[in-house]
């Protein structure tokens, strides 16, 4: 019989566990915490098919319930954690009681990060447009998360964006093995069947005149800069210290451009071995992209995120009691 597209993904994820005898020496989610290599052959060597959903327990102490033969979910499942590189950088820069903002939630593995690292007196914002995902995503956050300790969590079933309004999402021709790829669209593509409306606001309308932010996170596809647009008033304001974000497009780009003329200055983001790599984005460094994506730190304050990413290893792979 016919493997489905979600079967042969999971049979992918689960078999290549013993492809690569020397993975482990080379991969700091194994290297850096080895019951992770004992979870992978557990759960590669599992009878039967895998279930819908199964709960992960993340390397600093939280719960996410995950779907393993969807390309998030698997990496979870498999590594511990998905876009170590951001997920560091998070971990790195997020300070105990600042506000951060996961900007693009999926399923929320950024966002209880950030609740362990702002702590009781800090403030997680979190977005996502998608209902399906959103459920998802406030399961994640209410049934499994526990408030001992951790920041408390705002979360919107929003879309950002420079206006507010509706907008249409398309979840992508591969939304049933990649739920990570969906973007807004306009006119012509907004027909489309794989397309659902979602409410959009801006972020400027959200933290209002005052709200400080150590850390925002955003992944949205492409659609970063409207989302910048419409924080102007925050980020004309200096209330945004580091923003973490992807942009395929290469340096310069346009959100590049538009950070750097509010202040910000632009690193890229590596994935080392021992540790994270930090880079002034002008040296055009090289992104190994199955380990780095592509992905960047704008930030106000050079200095800190530099000390800040200095230091070799990657705590975001263990317990964060440095709170």
């Amino acid at each position: 019989m016919e493997l489905s597209r979600c079967s042969m993904l999971a049979f992918a994820q689960r078999t290549s566990a013993w492809m690569n005898p020397f993975k482990p020496l080379t991969t700091p989610e194994y290297l850096f915490r080895p019951r992770q290599i004992v979870h992978r052959f557990q759960r590669a060597l599992r009878r039967g098919p895998l279930n819908e959903f199964e709960v992960v327990g993340l390397p600093w102490g939280s719960q996410l319930r995950v779907r393993p033969a969807e390309v998030i979910g698997s990496n979870i499942w498999c590594y511990g954690v998905f876009d170590l590189i951001v997920t560091e950088t998070v971990c790195r820069l997020l300070e105990e009681s600042e506000t951060a903002l996961d900007i693009g939630a999926n399923i929320g593995q950024m966002t209880v990060l950030m609740r362990h690292k702002a702590g009781i007196r800090g403030k997680v914002i979190a977005f996502e447009p998608h209902p399906e995902i959103f459920s998802e995503l406030e399961y994640n956050v209410q049934t499994l998360g526990s408030p001992h300790d951790l920041a408390p969590v705002t979360l919107h079933n929003l879309a950002l964006s420079d206006k507010s309004g509706k907008a249409h999402l398309d979840v992508g021709s591969s939304w049933a093995i990649n739920r990570g790829l969906s973007k807004l669209v306009s006119g012509e593509a907004a027909a489309s069947p794989r397309v659902v409306e979602v409410k959009t606001i801006t972020l400027d309308e959200v933290l209002g005149s005052e709200a400080r932010v150590g850390v925002c996170k955003i992944d949205v596809e492409a659609h970063e800069l409207v989302v910048l647009k419409g924080a102007a008033k925050a980020l004309g304001t200096r209330r945004i210290r580091d923003i973490v974000f992807e942009d395929g497009g290469g340096y310069p780009g346009e959100v590049h451009t538009f950070l750097q003329e509010r202040g910000y200055v632009i690193f890229s983001l590596h994935s080392k071995v021992l540790g994270p790599r930090l880079v002034p984005a002008a040296e055009k460094a090289r992104f190994e992209k199955l380990q780095d994506g592509l992905n960047y730190l704008a930030t106000l304050d050079p200095q800190r995120a530099i000390e800040k990413l200095k230091p070799r290893g990657w705590r975001s792979l263990g317990r964060i009691d440095d709170r």
